[in-house]
């Protein structure tokens, strides 16, 4: 797939726009909660790259693997950010699987990691600067120091390095696919296959914490494998099921 100097550049913009440390869109609401989610991230590059169903079965199983991934205290396992954008650009710039994408986005989700510590870090020189210019009561230079700085750092850090992977990946893209061996692709392929598996297990453990609640997923399972509902129906099945419960648990309760 062959990206021009826009795509890479819009890419590198949507990547640096959905960071957690990105106040313009709502803060983190409609950064990294909002655009930032693998999901939508891959709507945004195959709507750049021109190719939006592509896009979207890429970001959903990326999305998938991280559906149980949290931040406790800050403290960051996967950058979703690096994994959906620059992971999702990657596989269709190289053609590759969702599945393949998925081994692709984990990696760079880790790298991600490496840019937030980075980036954390850093800051705390900025911070620094700031108290200084308090002291002298500058208010100009702390807008400097204190938005400034850290903005051009993080752009620097999201925006350059998803450009240079769009744009020049575009280049030498192809000729790597033709250089791994097709053993490595179904290897990889294997355990992209896997890693949603795992993402949906981890979203189970954080929400059934009831033994009886594991009825209700093996229903939804048996009528999605067996009687081949789709999602829509079954999430109205789901819905009205909630709704059910949650009226009898308040009727007890009323009772006692």
């Amino acid at each position: 797939m062959e990206v021009s100097l826009l795509q890479a550049v819009l890419i590198g913009l949507v990547t640096y726009l959905g960071a957690i440390h990105t106040p313009w869109l709502l803060g983190a609401t409609g950064g990294w909660y909002g655009i930032g989610r693998p999901l939508v991230a891959g709507t945004l590059v195959g709507l750049i790259l021109g190719d939006v169903k592509t896009g979207m079965i890429i970001g959903a199983t990326i999305n998938m693997v991280f559906l149980g991934a949290i931040s406790p205290g800050g403290a960051m396992a996967a950058d979703l950010n690096f994994a959906g954008f620059i992971g999702t650009a990657l596989a269709m710039i190289t053609n590759s699987s969702p599945q393949v994408a998925v081994s692709l986005a984990v990696p760079i989700g880790l790298i991600g990691v490496f840019a937030w510590n980075a980036f954390s870090t850093i800051n705390v020189f900025f911070v620094h600067m700031v108290d200084k210019y308090a002291a002298e009561g500058s208010l100009a230079k702390m807008r400097f120091a204190g938005i400034f700085l850290p903005q051009l750092l993080g752009f620097a850090l999201r925006f350059v390095p998803a450009f240079l992977v769009v744009y020049f990946g575009a280049a030498y893209g192809n000729n790597l696919s033709a250089l791994i061996p097709a053993w490595l692709t179904t290897a990889l392929g294997t355990i992209g296959s896997i890693l949603p598996a795992i993402g949906m297990a981890l979203l189970l453990k954080m929400m059934i914490n009831e033994f009886s609640l594991w009825s209700f997923f093996l229903i939804g399972f048996v009528m999605v494998a067996v009687l081949k509902i789709s999602i829509v129906p079954l999430s109205v099945i789901g819905i009205s099921l909630a709704f059910v419960v949650l009226y009898l648990r308040n009727k007890n309760e009323e009772i006692a």
